[in-house]
C-alpha cells in the first residue's frame, strides 16, 4: 500500500474514530474506543480475518469478550455484500450492533464456528441486515436475548442457540421488521422461554418456532408466514398486532390473551383458551379460532370462534364473528353480538350478571339467566329459556320459558309456546310480552303482568299471577296458587288444589271439577259466565253476578250472594246465598244450605235438599215434576206446583197456592189453597190450607189428619183419596168428582157440605160434624161410602150412597121434596129423620128432585136398618098439603106414601117405627117451626094420634136407578068418625105449638 493510500486510510480512520466516539456518546453503548470491537469495513472483502476491516487495522482475533460489543460502524468499502465470519471456532462478545453510521445492507455469515453474544443483536442502521451464521445468545448472565430492528430491518436466517433458556425480546420504535427465517433456540435448550415484541417493531416469522413459553405482542406486530407453527404455550397481545396467515399456527394447548391491539387470524386454529379484555380478534377470510374456553371481557371479536365455552365476566366485548361454543356464560361486563346469527344454534347461553346484547336474530340451544341483562335487537330463539333472574329486553323466539327462582324482568317479547313459572318472579314489563298461543303454567313463584296480554292457556298449581291489565287465554286451569291479575274471556277450569282469584274473570265458562276456587272479593266473575261445579269447591268472597250456575257435585260456599239467570242444581252442596233467577234441579243430590231469592224453583229430577229453615224466597214459584225437594225446616214460598216427584222433609212449607198434580208431598203444607187438577198426588204430610180444590187427577192423603180441620174441600172432578181419619171444614163434591175414603176410615166435615152431580164418595165414611149440613145431589149408584151425620147436622139432597147412613144428626131426603138413596141406615147413633109430604098418594119415584113426598130409598132389602128405632130416634113428618086439613075435617081418610122405601116386599117399616119418637107438623102461615123455608106448627097429640102408619107394598117403583118392588111407608090421616064437622071446626084449637127439640 502506498503512503498516500495509507495516509488517506489514516485520515479516514481518524474521522471514523471521531464519529464512533460521537455515536458512543449519543447511544450510551460504548465506554471507550478500546472497549469495543469496531468494524469499519475498509477491505474489498468482508472477511473477519482481514485486519484492515477493523479499527486501527487491529488483529481481528484480539479483543473479543463478553465485556466488549461488536459494533458495525462503517462499511467504507462498498464492494462486499457479506460480512464473512471466517475466524473459525467460537468467539465471545457482548452485543452485536449495527450502528446508525453503518451505511449498507449486508449479510452476516460464516462457514464454521460462530459468535456467542451476551444479550443484544440489534440494527441501528437504516439498512436492512441479514444474519445467516450461527449465533449463540444470552451469555454471561444475560437476562434475555434481544433481537432489535431499531432503525432497520433485521433478518435471522442462521441458527441462534439459546443455551441458558433466555427469553427473546424485540425492541424498536420505528416500525422496522425482524424476520425469522430460522428456528430460534436450536435443539432442546430453549424450549421454555418467552418471546415478546416490546416496542413498535414488526416480527415476521417464516419458520416454525419451538419456544414453549409465551409469545407477547406489546406493540408493533408479530406475523407468521404460511404453514408456520408456534410451540408457544401462550399468545399475549397487549398492543400491536399478532397475525397468522395460515391454519394451525398456535399449538393446541396454547392460551391466547388479547387485551389491546389486534389478533389477526389468517386460518383456522385451535388453542386451549382465549381471553379477550380489549383489542380486536379479526379475520380477513372467515377463519375460526377454536378453544376450550373463551374469556370475552372486552374488545372486539370479529373472527369466528369454534366449539368450547364462552365466558364474559367484565368489560365490553363485541362479538361480530360467529361462535360455535356449546356454552356461553355472561357473568359480568357486556357481550354484544354485532349482527344476526353470531351464536351456535345449540349453544347453552347463561347470563348471571352483566349484559348480553344481541345485534340481530339468533338461534341458540338454551338461555339461562340468573342475573344481568339480555338486550338488543332482533329475536333470540332457543329450545328453552331458564329465566331465573335479571332483565330480558330482547325478544325471545319459540321454545319453552322456565322461571324457577330469582327475579326476572321480561321487557322484550316472547314467542315461546310454553311458559313455566315454578319459582321466583317473572315480571312482564309491558303489554303483549307473551305469545298469543303460549301455554303458561305457574306452579310456584310469581308471574307479574304489567299490562294486558293474550296467551293460549294459563295453568296454575301454585304461586301467584299478579299485576295490572288483563291476561286473556282460551283456557285457565286454576289448580292452586293466587291469581290477582284480571283474566279475560275464555274458560276457567279448576280441578285440584286451592286457588285464590282476587282479580276479575271475564271467562264465559267457569268449571270447578275439584280443589277449591276461592273468589277473594265481590264481582270476580263475568256477569254472563256459565259456572259449572262438578266436584271441589267454589268459594265466594262477596256478591257476584253470573250468567248461570250448574252443579253436579262439589260445593258452592262463601259469603255474599251469587246471582244468575238460572241455577241448575244437580248435585253437591250450595251454602252460599243465591240471588234472583230460576233454580232447576234435574238429577243428583244437592244440599242448599244458603238461601235462594230465585223466583222460580223447578225440580225435575234428583234431590234438592234445603238444609234449614227459610231457604227459598217468599215469592218463589216452586215446581216439582220429578225427583225430590227435601225441606230442612219451615219455609214460605209464593206457590208450589207438583206434577211428579216428592216434596219431603221437616217443618212446614207455606205458599199462597199448592198445585198438587202428581208426585208425593210428605212435608207439611201451611196455609193457602191446595189445587189438584191432574195426575196422582200422595199427601203424606199435613196441610193447613184453608181451601182444598180437586178439579182433576187424584189427591190421596196417606194417613189420618192430613187436611186442616177448617179446610173447605171442593172436589169437582178427579178424586180425593182420604187414607185415614180426617176432619175438614166442609166438603163439596160436584161434577165428576170422587171422594174415596179408605176402608174403616172417616172423613169428617165440620161445616155444610154437599155431594152433587156425578160426584160420588166411595169407601170408608163421610161424616158431617155437629151442626152442619150435607146435601146429596149425586148418583147413589156410584157413591158407596158410609155417610155419618153429626149431632145438629143434616143430610139432605136427592142423591145417595150404596153405603150406610149413620150418626146422630138429621137425615132429610130431597130438596123440598125429593128422594135420597142409601144402602141402609144405622139407627144406633140416634139418627133423626125429617120428611116433607106435599101430596097424597105415592111419590113420583122417577123424579128424585120433585117427587111430591120425601123418600129415603133403602136398597139393602135384607137389612135396610141396622139396630132398632128407639125414642132416641125422632122421625118428623112435615105436611105441606092443604088437602090434609080437609081430610081431617071430612069423614074420608087421606093416605100419603113416602118417608121410607125398602127394596123388600112386605117389610114392616111401620112396626120398626113404633118405638121411635114421632112428630107431625102441618104447614101454617106464621107457624112456629120452619122447615125447608116453610112455616109449620106441631100437631097436637089428639090430632097426631089420628095419624096411622102402615106398610104398603109397592110394585114397579120406577126409580132413576131402576124399577123395583118393595115396601113404602104409608101415612094415613084419619078423621074423627062421630063428628066430622066438629073436628074441622076444632082443628085450630087442637093444634098446640111446640118447638122442635133434638132427642138425645
Amino acid at each position: 500500500m502506498s503512503h498516500l493510500a495509507k495516509s488517506a486510510i489514516g485520515r479516514g480512520k481518524i474521522i471514523r474514530s471521531a464519529l464512533l466516539l460521537l455515536s458512543c456518546s449519543l447511544f450510551l453503548v460504548c465506554t471507550t474506543a478500546q472497549a469495543q470491537k469496531n468494524w469499519d469495513g475498509d477491505d474489498s472483502a468482508g472477511n473477519f480475518d482481514w485486519w484492515n476491516n477493523w479499527y486501527g487495522n487491529s488483529d481481528p482475533r484480539v479483543g473479543w469478550g463478553f465485556g466488549v460489543d461488536l459494533n458495525f460502524n462503517f462499511q467504507n468499502n462498498a464492494t462486499p455484500t457479506v460480512l464473512n465470519y471466517n475466524l473459525g471456532g467460537w468467539f465471545d462478545i457482548g452485543n452485536i450492533v449495527w450502528r446508525d453510521t453503518y451505511n449498507k445492507s449486508m449479510t452476516l455469515s460464516g462457514s464454521s464456528g460462530g459468535i456467542s453474544f451476551k444479550q443484544k443483536l440489534e440494527n441501528y442502521s437504516s439498512f436492512g441486515q441479514t444474519v445467516t451464521m450461527d449465533l449463540s445468545g444470552g451469555k454471561s448472565g444475560a437476562t434475555a436475548i434481544e433481537l432489535n430492528p431499531v432503525n432497520g430491518n433485521l433478518t435471522m436466517s442462521g441458527n441462534l442457540y439459546n443455551d441458558f433458556s433466555n427469553d427473546y425480546l424485540v425492541f424498536g420504535t420505528t416500525g422496522k421488521t425482524l424476520t425469522l427465517n430460522t428456528t430460534l433456540g436450536v435443539g432442546n435448550t430453549a424450549a421454555n422461554v418467552d418471546f415478546s415484541v416490546e416496542q413498535a417493531s414488526n416480527v415476521q416469522v417464516n419458520n416454525n418456532q419451538t419456544w414453549a413459553g409465551t409469545t407477547t405482542v406489546k406493540a408493533g406486530s408479530f406475523k407468521t408466514g404460511s404453514t408456520v407453527t408456534l410451540a408457544s404455550s401462550g399468545i399475549v397481545v397487549s398492543g400491536g398486532t399478532f397475525e397468522t396467515t395460515s391454519a394451525n399456527v398456535v399449538v393446541d394447548t396454547g392460551a391466547v390473551s388479547l387485551s389491546s391491539g389486534e389478533y389477526k387470524l389468517g386460518g383456522n386454529d385451535t388453542v386451549a383458551s382465549l381471553t379477550v379484555s380489549g383489542g380486536i380478534l379479526s379475520t380477513a377470510n372467515g377463519s375460526t379460532l377454536t378453544a376450550a374456553s373463551y374469556a370475552l371481557n372486552g374488545g372486539t371479536v370479529s373472527a369466528n370462534l369454534g366449539a368450547g365455552t364462552v365466558n364474559a365476566s367484565s368489560g365490553t366485548t363485541l362479538l361480530s364473528g360467529t361462535s360455535a361454543a356449546a356454552n356461553v356464560n355472561v357473568q359480568g361486563g357486556t357481550l354484544n353480538t354485532g349482527s344476526a346469527n353470531r351464536l351456535d344454534n345449540g349453544a347453552a347461553v347463561v347470563v348471571s350478571s352483566g349484559i348480553l346484547g344481541m345485534g340481530g336474530n339468533d338461534i341458540i340451544g338454551s338461555l339461562s339467566t340468573t342475573g344481568g341483562t339480555v338486550s338488543g335487537t332482533g329475536t333470540l330463539t332457543a329450545a328453552t329459556y331458564a329465566l331465573n333472574g335479571g332483565t330480558v329486553s330482547v325478544n325471545l323466539g319459540a321454545g319453552t320459558v322456565n322461571a324457577s327462582s330469582g327475579t326476572t324482568s321480561l321487557s322484550g317479547t316472547s314467542a315461546a309456546a310454553n311458559v313455566n313459572v315454578s319459582g321466583g318472579l317473572l315480571s312482564l314489563a309491558s303489554v303483549n310480552r307473551l305469545a298469543d298461543t303460549a301455554a303458561v303454567a305457574v306452579s310456584s313463584g310469581t308471574l307479574a303482568m304489567t299490562g294486558s296480554d293474550t296467551i293460549g292457556s294459563l295453568s296454575t298449581t301454585g304461586g301467584t299471577v299478579s299485576g295490572t291489565g288483563t291476561l286473556t287465554a282460551a283456557t285457565y286451569a286454576l289448580n292452586g296458587g293466587t291469581v290477582s291479575v284480571d283474566l279475560g274471556a275464555g274458560t276457567v277450569n279448576a280441578s285440584s288444589g286451592t286457588t285464590s282469584l282476587s282479580g276479575t274473570s271475564a271467562a264465559a265458562n267457569v268449571n270447578v271439577s275439584g280443589g277449591l276456587l276461592s273468589l277473594a272479593s265481590a264481582n270476580r266473575l263475568a256477569d254472563t259466565a256459565a259456572v259449572a261445579v262438578s266436584s271441589g269447591t267454589l268459594g265466594m268472597g262477596g256478591n257476584d253476578t253470573v250468567g248461570s250456575l250448574s252443579t253436579t257435585g262439589g260445593t258452592v260456599s262463601g259469603t255474599g250472594t251469587l246471582t244468575a239467570a238460572t241455577y241448575a242444581l244437580n248435585g253437591g252442596t250450595v251454602s252460599v246465598n243465591l240471588g234472583a233467577g230460576t233454580v232447576n234441579a234435574s238429577s243428583g243430590t244437592t244440599s242448599l244450605s244458603g238461601t235462594s231469592a230465585a223466583t222460580n224453583v223447578n225440580i225435575s229430577g234428583g234431590l234438592l235438599s234445603l238444609a234449614s229453615v227459610n231457604r227459598l224466597a217468599d215469592t218463589a214459584a216452586v215446581v216439582v215434576s220429578s225427583g225430590e225437594l227435601a225441606m230442612g225446616g219451615d219455609d214460605i214460598i209464593g206457590s208450589l206446583s207438583t206434577t211428579g216427584g216428592t216434596v219431603s222433609g221437616t217443618g212446614t212449607l207455606t205458599a199462597a197456592t199448592y198445585a198438587l198434580n202428581g208426585g208425593t208431598v210428605s212435608v207439611n203444607l201451611g196455609a193457602g189453597t191446595v189445587n189438584a187438577s191432574s195426575g196422582t198426588t200422595s199427601l203424606s204430610g199435613t196441610s193447613a190450607a184453608a181451601n182444598v180444590n180437586v178439579s182433576g187427577g187424584t189427591l190421596n192423603t196417606s194417613s189420618a189428619n192430613r187436611l186442616a180441620d177448617g179446610a173447605a174441600v171442593a172436589v169437582s172432578s178427579g178424586t180425593l183419596g182420604v187414607g185415614g181419619n180426617d176432619t175438614v171444614g166442609s166438603l163439596a163434591a160436584s161434577g165428576s168428582g170422587v171422594v174415596t175414603v179408605a176402608s174403616g176410615r172417616t172423613l169428617t166435615a165440620n161445616g155444610n157440605s154437599s155431594i152433587t152431580g156425578s160426584a160420588r164418595a166411595t169407601g170408608g165414611t163421610v161424616a158431617i160434624a155437629n151442626n152442619s149440613n150435607l146435601n146429596l145431589a149425586n148418583s147413589s149408584a156410584t157413591t158407596s161410602s158410609d155417610l155419618s151425620i153429626g149431632s145438629g147436622s143434616t143430610l139432605a139432597g136427592t142423591g145417595g150412597t150404596s153405603g150406610q147412613i149413620k150418626g146422630s144428626g138429621l137425615l132429610s131426603p130431597g130438596n123440598s121434596p125429593g128422594i135420597l138413596t142409601s144402602g141402609s141406615v144405622d139407627l144406633s147413633g140416634g139418627i133423626d129423620f125429617a120428611f116433607e109430604f106435599t101430596a097424597a098418594g105415592a111419590p113420583t119415584y122417577s123424579l128424585a128432585g120433585n117427587s111430591k113426598n120425601d123418600l129415603l130409598h133403602l136398597t139393602s132389602g135384607s137389612a135396610p136398618f141396622s139396630g132398632s128405632f128407639t125414642t132416641g130416634n125422632t122421625v118428623s113428618f112435615y105436611f105441606n098439603d092443604a088437602g090434609l086439613s080437609a081430610s081431617l075435617a071430612s069423614v074420608t081418610p087421606t093416605t100419603y106414601l113416602g118417608g121410607f122405601f125398602v127394596d123388600s116386599s112386605s117389610f114392616d117399616i111401620a112396626g120398626l117405627l113404633s118405638n121411635a119418637t114421632k112428630q107431625y107438623f102441618i104447614a101454617a102461615a106464621g107457624g112456629s117451626t120452619s122447615f125447608n123455608g116453610v112455616s109449620y106448627n106441631l100437631m097436637s097429640s089428639e090430632v097426631a094420634d089420628r095419624i096411622i102408619l102402615s106398610n104398603v107394598n109397592q110394585s114397579g117403583a120406577d126409580f132413576t136407578t131402576g124399577t123395583v118392588n118393595g115396601t113404602v111407608l104409608g101415612v094415613m090421616a084419619v078423621p074423627e068418625p062421630s063428628s066430622g064437622s066438629l073436628l074441622l071446626a076444632g082443628i085450630g084449637s087442637l093444634l098446640v105449638l111446640r118447638r122442635f127439640r133434638k132427642k138425645a
